[in-house]
Protein backbone atom coordinates (compact mmCIF):
# COMPACT_ATOMS: atom_id res chain seq x y z
CA UNK A 1 0.00 0.00 0.00
CA UNK A 2 2.89 2.35 0.69
CA UNK A 3 4.03 1.73 -2.88
CA UNK A 4 0.66 2.91 -4.19
CA UNK A 5 0.63 5.96 -1.90
CA UNK A 6 4.01 7.12 -3.18
CA UNK A 7 3.56 6.12 -6.84
CA UNK A 8 2.69 9.65 -8.04
CA UNK A 9 6.19 10.76 -6.97
CA UNK A 10 7.75 8.58 -9.68
CA UNK A 11 8.63 10.88 -12.63
CA UNK A 12 7.28 9.97 -16.05
CA UNK A 13 9.69 8.44 -18.55
CA UNK A 14 11.79 11.18 -20.12
CA UNK A 15 10.74 13.74 -17.51
CA UNK A 16 13.24 15.36 -15.16
CA UNK A 17 10.53 16.76 -12.91
CA UNK A 18 10.33 15.46 -9.35
CA UNK A 19 6.87 15.50 -7.80
CA UNK A 20 7.18 17.30 -4.48
CA UNK A 21 4.53 16.08 -2.05
CA UNK A 22 4.38 18.16 1.10
CA UNK A 23 3.39 16.51 4.38
CA UNK A 24 0.67 16.37 5.51
CA UNK A 25 -1.10 15.15 2.39
CA UNK A 26 -4.14 12.99 1.64
CA UNK A 27 -4.06 9.85 -0.44
CA UNK A 28 -7.04 8.00 -1.88
CA UNK A 29 -5.99 4.39 -2.43
CA UNK A 30 -8.58 2.93 -4.77
CA UNK A 31 -8.08 -0.62 -6.02
CA UNK A 32 -9.63 -4.06 -6.14
CA UNK A 33 -8.46 -4.86 -2.64
CA UNK A 34 -8.63 -1.52 -0.84
CA UNK A 35 -10.52 1.74 -0.95
CA UNK A 36 -9.38 4.11 1.75
CA UNK A 37 -8.57 7.75 2.36
CA UNK A 38 -5.31 8.09 4.27
CA UNK A 39 -3.78 11.14 5.94
CA UNK A 40 0.02 11.01 5.79
CA UNK A 41 1.88 13.29 8.19
CA UNK A 42 5.25 11.64 7.45
CA UNK A 43 6.61 8.65 5.57
CA UNK A 44 5.71 6.35 8.47
CA UNK A 45 2.81 8.17 10.15
CA UNK A 46 -0.45 7.32 8.43
CA UNK A 47 -4.02 7.66 9.64
CA UNK A 48 -6.89 5.93 7.85
CA UNK A 49 -9.64 8.55 7.65
CA UNK A 50 -12.13 6.49 5.59
CA UNK A 51 -12.13 2.72 5.09
CA UNK A 52 -14.62 0.39 3.43
CA UNK A 53 -17.59 -1.03 5.29
CA UNK A 54 -17.75 -4.07 2.99
CA UNK A 55 -15.90 -4.55 -0.32
CA UNK A 56 -13.51 -2.32 -2.25
CA UNK A 57 -14.56 -0.14 -5.19
CA UNK A 58 -12.50 -2.11 -7.70
CA UNK A 59 -13.96 -5.40 -6.49
CA UNK A 60 -17.47 -3.99 -6.82
CA UNK A 61 -16.80 -2.65 -10.34
CA UNK A 62 -15.36 -5.99 -11.46
CA UNK A 63 -18.26 -8.03 -10.07
CA UNK A 64 -20.87 -5.66 -11.46
CA UNK A 65 -19.16 -5.72 -14.87
CA UNK A 66 -19.32 -9.51 -14.85
CA UNK A 67 -23.06 -9.35 -14.14
CA UNK A 68 -23.35 -7.04 -17.16
CA UNK A 69 -21.77 -9.70 -19.35
CA UNK A 70 -18.15 -8.59 -19.51
CA UNK A 71 -15.52 -11.33 -19.50
CA UNK A 72 -11.80 -11.52 -18.82
CA UNK A 73 -9.52 -10.50 -15.99
CA UNK A 74 -9.54 -6.68 -16.26
CA UNK A 75 -13.27 -6.09 -16.04
CA UNK A 76 -13.08 -2.58 -14.57
CA UNK A 77 -11.10 -1.21 -17.53
CA UNK A 78 -13.42 -3.10 -19.92
CA UNK A 79 -16.39 -1.38 -18.29
CA UNK A 80 -14.69 2.01 -18.61
CA UNK A 81 -13.96 1.45 -22.31
CA UNK A 82 -17.54 0.37 -22.93
CA UNK A 83 -18.96 3.48 -21.26
CA UNK A 84 -16.48 5.77 -23.02
CA UNK A 85 -17.78 4.52 -26.39
CA UNK A 86 -21.36 5.55 -25.62
CA UNK A 87 -22.29 8.60 -27.71
CA UNK A 88 -22.09 12.02 -26.09
CA UNK A 89 -25.79 12.60 -26.76
CA UNK A 90 -26.72 9.34 -25.05
CA UNK A 91 -24.51 10.11 -22.05
CA UNK A 92 -26.14 13.51 -21.69
CA UNK A 93 -29.55 11.86 -21.79
CA UNK A 94 -28.55 9.20 -19.25
CA UNK A 95 -27.11 11.80 -16.88
CA UNK A 96 -30.51 13.50 -16.61
CA UNK A 97 -32.29 10.32 -15.49
CA UNK A 98 -32.70 9.86 -11.73
CA UNK A 99 -32.13 6.35 -10.36
CA UNK A 100 -33.06 7.16 -6.76
CA UNK A 101 -36.02 4.82 -7.31
CA UNK A 102 -37.19 2.57 -10.16
CA UNK A 103 -39.82 4.93 -11.61
CA UNK A 104 -37.47 5.99 -14.45
CA UNK A 105 -37.94 4.71 -17.99
CA UNK A 106 -35.41 1.91 -17.47
CA UNK A 107 -36.95 0.85 -14.14
CA UNK A 108 -33.46 0.82 -12.65
CA UNK A 109 -32.82 1.78 -9.03
CA UNK A 110 -29.27 2.66 -7.99
CA UNK A 111 -28.86 4.83 -4.93
CA UNK A 112 -25.75 6.38 -3.45
CA UNK A 113 -25.00 4.62 -0.13
CA UNK A 114 -24.92 6.47 3.19
CA UNK A 115 -27.30 9.19 2.02
CA UNK A 116 -30.62 8.25 3.65
CA UNK A 117 -32.21 10.70 6.08
CA UNK A 118 -31.59 8.49 9.13
CA UNK A 119 -27.84 9.03 8.87
CA UNK A 120 -26.15 12.08 10.32
CA UNK A 121 -24.70 14.46 7.74
CA UNK A 122 -21.31 14.20 9.44
CA UNK A 123 -21.11 10.74 11.10
CA UNK A 124 -18.69 9.84 13.84
CA UNK A 125 -17.15 7.21 11.55
CA UNK A 126 -17.03 7.90 7.81
CA UNK A 127 -17.05 4.80 5.59
CA UNK A 128 -17.23 3.77 1.96
CA UNK A 129 -19.74 1.06 0.99
CA UNK A 130 -19.83 -0.71 -2.38
CA UNK A 131 -21.63 -4.05 -1.90
CA UNK A 132 -25.07 -2.52 -2.56
CA UNK A 133 -24.12 -1.76 -6.17
CA UNK A 134 -23.73 -5.45 -6.93
CA UNK A 135 -27.06 -6.20 -5.25
CA UNK A 136 -28.78 -3.57 -7.40
CA UNK A 137 -27.35 -5.02 -10.63
CA UNK A 138 -28.38 -8.56 -9.69
CA UNK A 139 -31.90 -7.45 -8.79
CA UNK A 140 -32.24 -5.63 -12.10
CA UNK A 141 -31.07 -8.72 -14.03
CA UNK A 142 -33.68 -10.87 -12.33
CA UNK A 143 -36.50 -8.57 -13.45
CA UNK A 144 -35.29 -7.37 -16.86
CA UNK A 145 -33.75 -8.63 -20.08
CA UNK A 146 -30.68 -6.69 -21.18
CA UNK A 147 -30.85 -4.78 -24.44
CA UNK A 148 -27.94 -2.73 -25.72
CA UNK A 149 -29.64 0.48 -24.58
CA UNK A 150 -30.43 -0.52 -21.02
CA UNK A 151 -27.03 -2.21 -20.71
CA UNK A 152 -25.41 1.08 -21.68
CA UNK A 153 -27.59 2.93 -19.19
CA UNK A 154 -26.80 0.58 -16.30
CA UNK A 155 -23.06 0.63 -17.07
CA UNK A 156 -23.03 4.43 -17.32
CA UNK A 157 -24.95 4.90 -14.08
CA UNK A 158 -22.85 2.32 -12.26
CA UNK A 159 -19.64 4.25 -12.87
CA UNK A 160 -21.30 7.58 -12.14
CA UNK A 161 -22.86 6.61 -8.83
CA UNK A 162 -19.88 4.62 -7.51
CA UNK A 163 -17.53 7.53 -8.14
CA UNK A 164 -20.06 10.06 -6.87
CA UNK A 165 -20.17 8.03 -3.65
CA UNK A 166 -16.38 8.19 -3.30
CA UNK A 167 -16.33 11.95 -3.83
CA UNK A 168 -19.31 12.41 -1.49
CA UNK A 169 -17.64 10.55 1.40
CA UNK A 170 -14.39 12.48 0.92
CA UNK A 171 -16.45 15.67 0.87
CA UNK A 172 -17.94 14.70 4.23
CA UNK A 173 -14.41 14.13 5.57
CA UNK A 174 -13.42 17.65 4.52
CA UNK A 175 -16.51 19.03 6.24
CA UNK A 176 -15.53 17.18 9.40
CA UNK A 177 -11.78 17.77 9.50
CA UNK A 178 -11.13 20.92 7.50
CA UNK A 179 -12.77 23.63 9.59
CA UNK A 180 -13.59 23.41 13.27
CA UNK A 181 -15.41 26.73 13.00
CA UNK A 182 -18.16 25.05 10.96
CA UNK A 183 -18.41 21.71 12.75
CA UNK A 184 -16.95 22.24 16.21
CA UNK A 185 -15.79 18.60 16.06
CA UNK A 186 -12.02 18.81 15.53
CA UNK A 187 -9.10 21.17 15.36
CA UNK A 188 -9.07 21.04 11.59
CA UNK A 189 -6.62 18.26 10.72
CA UNK A 190 -7.00 18.93 6.99
CA UNK A 191 -6.27 22.65 7.19
CA UNK A 192 -2.58 22.22 6.29
CA UNK A 193 -3.26 19.68 3.52
CA UNK A 194 -2.27 21.06 0.11
CA UNK A 195 -1.68 17.84 -1.86
CA UNK A 196 -4.14 15.08 -2.75
CA UNK A 197 -2.94 11.78 -4.22
CA UNK A 198 -5.12 9.22 -5.98
CA UNK A 199 -3.50 5.85 -6.67
CA UNK A 200 -4.33 2.18 -7.18
CA UNK A 201 -5.85 0.33 -10.12
CA UNK A 202 -9.13 2.26 -10.10
CA UNK A 203 -7.16 5.54 -10.13
CA UNK A 204 -6.56 4.89 -13.84
CA UNK A 205 -10.26 5.52 -14.50
CA UNK A 206 -10.67 8.90 -16.25
CA UNK A 207 -14.19 9.41 -14.86
CA UNK A 208 -12.93 9.13 -11.28
CA UNK A 209 -10.05 11.52 -12.00
CA UNK A 210 -12.43 14.05 -13.56
CA UNK A 211 -14.83 13.91 -10.62
CA UNK A 212 -12.06 14.39 -8.07
CA UNK A 213 -10.64 17.34 -10.00
CA UNK A 214 -13.95 19.08 -10.67
CA UNK A 215 -16.48 17.93 -8.05
CA UNK A 216 -14.51 17.70 -4.80
CA UNK A 217 -14.80 20.94 -2.82
CA UNK A 218 -12.06 21.07 -0.21
CA UNK A 219 -12.65 24.61 0.99
CA UNK A 220 -9.13 25.54 -0.10
CA UNK A 221 -6.88 24.93 -3.09
CA UNK A 222 -5.55 21.39 -3.59
CA UNK A 223 -2.80 20.06 -5.84
CA UNK A 224 -3.98 16.74 -7.32
CA UNK A 225 -1.46 14.03 -8.16
CA UNK A 226 -2.18 10.89 -10.19
CA UNK A 227 0.40 8.25 -11.10
CA UNK A 228 1.13 7.40 -14.70
CA UNK A 229 -1.45 4.90 -15.98
CA UNK A 230 1.24 2.21 -16.19
CA UNK A 231 1.88 2.60 -12.44
CA UNK A 232 -1.73 2.38 -11.23
CA UNK A 233 -1.93 -1.41 -11.01
CA UNK A 234 0.42 -3.43 -8.78
CA UNK A 235 3.95 -3.18 -10.16
CA UNK A 236 7.58 -3.62 -9.12
CA UNK A 237 8.49 -0.01 -9.92
CA UNK A 238 6.33 1.45 -7.16
CA UNK A 239 7.61 -1.10 -4.62
CA UNK A 240 11.20 -0.27 -5.53
CA UNK A 241 10.42 3.43 -5.21
CA UNK A 242 8.91 2.89 -1.75
CA UNK A 243 12.01 0.93 -0.73
CA UNK A 244 14.24 3.78 -1.88
CA UNK A 245 12.15 6.27 0.11
CA UNK A 246 12.48 4.15 3.27
CA UNK A 247 16.21 3.67 2.71
CA UNK A 248 17.01 7.32 2.00
CA UNK A 249 14.61 8.97 4.44
CA UNK A 250 14.69 6.52 7.36
CA UNK A 251 18.08 4.87 6.81
CA UNK A 252 16.48 1.43 7.17
CA UNK A 253 16.41 -1.80 5.19
CA UNK A 254 14.59 -5.08 5.70
CA UNK A 255 16.65 -8.14 6.54
CA UNK A 256 16.06 -11.61 5.10
CA UNK A 257 14.47 -12.77 8.37
CA UNK A 258 11.42 -10.57 7.69
CA UNK A 259 8.43 -12.77 6.92
CA UNK A 260 5.26 -11.84 5.03
CA UNK A 261 2.26 -11.01 7.19
CA UNK A 262 -1.38 -11.25 6.17
CA UNK A 263 -2.24 -7.64 6.92
CA UNK A 264 0.23 -4.83 7.48
CA UNK A 265 -1.64 -1.88 9.02
CA UNK A 266 -0.86 1.51 7.50
CA UNK A 267 -0.14 3.04 10.89
CA UNK A 268 2.28 0.26 11.94
CA UNK A 269 4.82 0.39 9.13
CA UNK A 270 7.88 0.01 11.37
CA UNK A 271 6.31 -1.99 14.21
CA UNK A 272 7.07 -5.40 12.75
CA UNK A 273 10.25 -7.42 13.18
CA UNK A 274 12.84 -7.44 10.44
CA UNK A 275 13.88 -3.82 10.03
CA UNK A 276 17.52 -2.97 10.48
CA UNK A 277 19.34 0.36 10.64
CA UNK A 278 21.74 1.35 7.87
CA UNK A 279 25.15 2.54 9.02
CA UNK A 280 26.60 5.79 7.73
CA UNK A 281 29.35 3.94 5.84
CA UNK A 282 26.84 1.59 4.17
CA UNK A 283 24.56 4.48 3.25
CA UNK A 284 27.40 6.51 1.74
CA UNK A 285 28.73 3.52 -0.18
CA UNK A 286 25.35 2.76 -1.75
CA UNK A 287 24.38 6.34 -2.55
CA UNK A 288 27.87 7.08 -3.94
CA UNK A 289 27.59 4.07 -6.26
CA UNK A 290 24.12 5.24 -7.29
CA UNK A 291 25.48 8.69 -8.22
CA UNK A 292 28.32 7.16 -10.25
CA UNK A 293 25.93 4.89 -12.17
CA UNK A 294 23.63 7.79 -13.03
CA UNK A 295 26.47 10.05 -14.23
CA UNK A 296 26.88 10.37 -18.04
Amino acid sequence: MLGHLLAPKIPLKGSQLDIDLKYPFLSLLCSGGHTMLVLLTSLTEHEVIIDTLDIAAGDSLDKCARELGFTGNMLGPELERYVSNISIEQKQRFSQINTHDDTNEFKFRLRMPMRNTKRRKIPEKIEFAFASFLSSIKTYKELNVFTEENRQFVAFKLQEVIFNHIVDRIQVAFLKYNSNEETGLTAGRFVQVKDFVCSGGVAANKVLRHKLLHDLKAGHSLNFHFPDLSLCTDNATMIGNAGIEVFESLRKTSCLSMLPIRKWPMNDLLRVDGWQDVSEDEYNAITHAKIEQSSP
